[in-house]
C-alpha cells in the first residue's frame, strides 16, 4: 500500500514504542546467542539518524531499508547499544528483531503504510549496512557525548554514517506539536533545541560524516536522492530498489502549516531562529 493512501488518523506511534520497549528486552537478554550469525557481515557502514520527530525519517528509513544489502530499525535507539559497548553483530542482532516485528504489520504508522511490496524490507541478500532511523534519541545523547560514537568505530572498524532530514520548520513543528498535543509556542522551543543539538554533532562528526537530506527534495527527486543515500552509505545503486522508492513517496509534502493558526509573532521567531542553522537555508513560510 503507497503512501499515498491514509490508513488511520491514529497515531500508533506510542503503541509501536511501549512493544518494542518490552520486546527490546528479551533482544537484549538474548543478543549474545544470536549475534554469531552476523560476526562474518562485511559491514560498509552503521547508519544512524540524528534530527527532528516527523520530519520524513519513517519514509527515508524504510526506502533504506528495502535495498537488499540493508537493514535499518524504526526507533530502536541503537545509540544506546553503542553506548553500551555492543559490537557490529551483536547491533545487527538487535536490529534485525526490530525490523522482523516492524514490517510484517506492513510498516504502518501514524496514518501510513511504509511498506514496498516486492522489495527487500526486512530481509537482506548480502548484509553491508545496518542502521537506525531513530533522530531525536540519537542527537540527544550524541550531543551529550559527541565523541560516543568514535570508540565504536576505531574497536570495530566500522564507519558510521549520519543522515540527517529536515523538513520546512513550520510543517515540521505544527506536525510535532499535532503529535505531541501541546501548543506551538513549546514546539518552537524543543525544536531549536535539536537543531542545536544537530550543530554541535555536524561540528564534531565534520561534513563528510553526515549527509543532510530535504524531506521536500527527497519527495520531488526519489530516485536521485535514494541514489545519493546509497552511495553514502556504501550501498551499491540497485535500479529496481530506486524505481520502489519512487512508487513509494508521493510526489508533494502536506503542509500542515496550515491545520494550525500561527500567530505573526512566532513565524517571525522561527524565520529569526532559522537563519543560525545553514541546514534550514531556504525554508520560509511562503515555500
Amino acid at each position: 500500500m503507497s503512501l499515498r493512501i491514509r490508513l488511520s488518523a491514529l497515531d500508533n506511534g506510542p503503541w509501536l514504542q511501549l512493544r518494542e520497549s518490552w520486546a527490546v528486552r528479551w533482544d537484549s537478554l538474548t543478543v549474545h546467542a544470536r549475534a554469531h550469525r552476523y560476526e562474518r557481515a562485511d559491514l560498509a557502514s552503521c547508519c544512524l539518524f540524528i534530527g527532528h520527530p516527523r520530519s520524513g525519517h519513517s519514509a527515508v528509513g524504510s526506502v533504506l531499508d528495502a535495498h537488499p544489502d540493508a537493514l535499518v530499525a524504526h526507533r530502536l535507539d541503537a545509540m544506546r547499544y553503542i553506548e553500551r559497548g555492543y559490537s557490529p553483530a551483536m547491533l545487527s542482532s538487535m536490529i534485525v528483531g526490530n525490523v522482523r516485528r516492524f514490517t510484517p504489520g506492513g510498516r504502518r504508522l501514524t496514518g501510513y503504510s511504509y511498506a514496498m511490496p516486492g522489495s527487500w524490507q526486512g530481509r537482506v541478500r548480502d548484509l553491508r549496512v545496518i542502521g537506525d532511523q531513530e533522530g531525536r534519541l540519537t542527537a540527544l545523547r550524541l550531543a551529550r557525548n559527541p565523541a560516543g560514537l568514535d570508540a565504536f568505530e576505531q574497536r570495530w572498524s566500522v564507519p558510521v554514517r549520519l543522515l540527517h532530514v529536515t523538513r520546512n520548520p513550520y510543517d515540521n513543528i505544527t506536525t510535532w506539536a499535532l503529535r505531541r498535543m501541546t501548543d506551538l509556542e513549546s514546539t518552537v522551543e524543543a525544536y531549536f533545541g535539536i537543531c542545536h543539538e544537530v550543530a554541535s554533532i555536524c561540528e564534531h562528526r565534520g561534513g563528510a560524516g553526515v549527509l543532510h537530506l530535504r524531506h521536500e527534495e527527497f519527495l520531488a527527486r526519489p530516485r536521485e536522492l535514494t541514489a545519493t543515500m546509497c552511495d553514502f552509505a556504501g550501498l551499491r545503486t540497485d535500479p529496481e530498489h530506486l524505481d520502489q522508492a519512487a512508487r513509494l513517496l508521493y510526489p508533494t509534502p502536506h503542509r500542515s502549516r496550515h491545520t494550525l493558526p500561527w500567530p505573526p509573532h512566532l513565524i517571525a521567531r522561527v524565520a529569526r531562529e532559522a537563519e543560525a542553522f545553514t541546514f534550514l537555508d531556504g525554508y520560509d513560510w511562503d515555500n
